[in-house]
């Protein structure tokens, strides 16, 4: 569990940095994204509603 965690955030820096490097705002591409999908699907599987 704790590997696996170890693992996780390894990919986290790793995106953060493919963000800096790309001029891309995470925080915004995934609030735009969570919108999209509450669009397209129902409140039941919404990230947002779990």
């Amino acid at each position: 569990s704790s590997e696996i965690a170890s693992e996780v955030a390894d990919i986290f820096i790793y995106l953060l940095f493919l963000c800096d490097i790309a001029g891309l705002d995470l925080e915004k591409a995934v609030r735009e994204k969570m919108a999209k999908n509450e669009e397209r699907f129902s409140a039941e599987v919404s990230f947002e509603k779990r």
